[in-house]
């Protein structure tokens, strides 16, 4: 169909009546194919699984909190967690209210995408082709991130920006949905900030009372975060972001992110590049606004050294590339419906493009992940928490799952990774945790030190407390240097050991005493600078919200209190001979 409207000659053309119709049954098999292929590659993240802990926790009245007890935010998408607390609570259900959550979330941003910012019903076939055959706008429609909600929320912003006026219900919407994406996602600002700008500039400002209200959710959001967590960003972030991983460092590695994702996904990439070039071909009047929004975003997934998902940070710059390819359809029809054509026949009928096929990297676990560290994560969870894993009652949704939890739980303090960890240096060998018998593991709180705890949080329950040695869920790990040289890297994936680290995973050695702490409730750190830290950390995660002592605690934190007392502890790290920090 899509093809015979690109080829059809002028004079053997339908009526304008007629052809409307042949038109929009084209876009209904587009828009069937993309939801098509959201069921069948429909997936929940491991990441994603950390919020579900949280919003779990909150509905079980322990607050919005990662381990009880402790007011910290691993999540960096409060818009998105607020969604799936709200939904969840009507529901009761957590895994398909997620699922159910991207859904229409995609479906909204699909029709925003089609009604809001299309110029032509041949330029939206061309943008629903485009999102068809680019991987990763496929793969994170779901994934239980919040990807989905940016999509919608960048589209609607592009639609309100592109829309001319100086009425102050337009103005608010723009108000409104920038700061929906940083309440999304704060760094959305670099994608966000050229589109709104473009329209204040050519519009006018809106004025002080349109802008307050706009900006109420935010500022409402982040004053909850300050008195909440005690802090304005998520711990997550201040984990990666406070790794000690080099400028140009972490600038190498982004590029490799793209060269990556031009290997796997090369149709997403050719969208980046290729959609604001046809904007400035066709003279759009957003080409400039859109391309830098583009460009700034790439820029900052460079400079943060990309992400170990490939693709998934590329998927909001996506979404405007997608509303140009949208609004260059007016006036060259045939050539719409030709690239339409041809984007949704490949996709379909090549299966290295196409979402319908699934891709075999090999028999070894981990051929999905590349010589530098970038992976095909969803590869990773089609049987473990995909859609149709968990309508086939398979992996976490197994009806054995319970009686395997069960058994983790009470086999906590036997975790077979504890001495492995100990012997690459990530626990301290003389440390006393975790206790050797279960009369004295009965007396204390169980702990897990662990990486990828996602899916290993949510199945453990409020009971168990989890410290991740990547620093996203612990407020001590996420404030120290994480090692030169991650050695469970190593010793799990030997090929990748010369990268030294994976994006994202920056692993943090567990200081003595720490993980004992945890389990039995009281401070037993044994360096005598991080005792002191971790006094001021648990005042602020566990204290009284007002009190005046957690508000110096807080600035502590932020200050010089806390660089000191770590730098001190690094440098007996170093004169002890232990394994190297950045």
């Amino acid at each position: 169909m899509l093809l015979s409207l690109a080829l059809m000659p002028a004079r053997d053309r339908p009526s304008p009546d007629s052809l409307r119709w042949v038109e929009r049954a084209g876009i209904a098999l587009l828009l069937a194919l993309l939801g098509s292929a959201w069921w069948t590659t429909a997936w929940v993240s491991d990441d994603a699984f950390i919020t579900l802990r949280t919003v779990d926790n909150a509905l079980h009245g322990h607050g919005l909190v990662w381990n009880v007890g402790q007011r910290v935010q691993t999540y960096t998408h409060p818009l998105w967690m607020g969604l799936v607390l709200v939904a969840s609570s009507l529901t009761g259900e957590l895994f398909f209210t997620l699922l159910a959550l991207s859904a229409v979330a995609t479906a909204v941003a699909l029709a925003v995408l089609a009604r809001g910012v299309g110029a032509s019903r041949a330029g939206v076939a061309l943008a629903l082709a485009a999102a068809l055959a680019s991987r990763a706008f496929v793969d994170y429609a779901s994934s239980g991130l919040e990807n989905p909600l940016v999509h919608a929320l960048v589209l609607g912003l592009f639609a309100v920006c592109a829309r001319r006026g100086e009425g102050e219900g337009l103005q608010l919407a723009r108000v409104g949905l920038l700061a929906a994406c940083l309440l999304t996602r704060l760094d959305l600002l670099f994608l966000a900030a050229p589109l709104a700008a473009f329209a204040w500039r050519r519009d006018g400002l809106p004025r002080a009372r349109v802008a307050i209200a706009g900006v109420a959710p935010l500022v409402a959001w982040e004053a909850f975060s300050l008195v909440y967590y005690g802090a304005l960003v998520a711990n997550s972030a201040l984990a990666k972001l406070a790794a000690g991983i080099p400028v140009g460092a972490r600038v190498a590695r982004g590029a490799l992110y793209f060269a990556s994702s031009l290997r796997d996904d090369p149709v997403s990439i050719a969208l980046l590049v290729g959609a604001p070039a046809l904007a400035f071909a066709v003279r759009d009047a957003l080409r400039v606004p859109g391309a830098v929004a583009i460009a700034a975003h790439c820029a900052w997934v460079v400079w943060v050294g990309g992400d170990f998902m490939r693709g998934r940070f590329l998927t909001p710059a996506l979404a405007v590339a997608l509303a140009l390819l949208a609004r260059a359809g007016a006036g060259r029809e045939r050539a719409a419906w030709a690239g339409a054509a041809a984007l949704a026949i490949g996709t379909v009928a090549i299966p290295y493009l196409s979402p319908f096929v699934a891709r075999d990297y090999g028999p070894e676990w981990h051929a999905a992940i590349d010589a530098h560290g970038f992976a095909d994560e969803r590869h990773f969870h089609v049987d473990i928490s995909s859609l149709a894993s968990a309508r086939r009652g398979e992996g976490f949704a197994s009806a054995d799952e319970p009686e395997r939890v069960r058994e983790a739980r009470a086999a906590w303090f036997r975790d077979p990774w504890i001495d492995a960890l100990a012997a690459v240096g990530v626990l301290d060998e003389g440390d006393a945790w975790p206790p050797r018998s279960e009369a004295e593991a009965a007396r204390v709180r169980p702990v897990l030190v662990k990486g990828g705890v996602g899916l290993l949080g949510y199945r453990m329950g409020p009971g168990v407390h989890v410290i991740d040695y990547h620093g996203l869920g612990d407020p001590l790990l996420a404030r120290l240097p994480a090692l030169r040289e991650d050695p469970v890297l190593a010793r799990l994936i030997p090929r990748l050991a010369p990268l030294g680290w994976r994006t994202g995973h920056y692993l943090r050695p567990v200081p003595a005493g720490y993980a004992a702490s945890r389990s039995a409730g009281e401070n037993l750190v044994a360096d005598p600078d991080l005792h002191a830290l971790v006094d001021r950390i648990d005042l602020v995660t566990s204290g009284p919200l007002f009190a005046a002592e957690r508000w110096r605690a807080i600035a502590d934190l932020h200050g010089a209190f806390a660089r000191e007392r770590i730098a001190r502890w690094a440098e007996r790290r170093r004169v002890a001979g232990a394994p190297e920090l950045r």
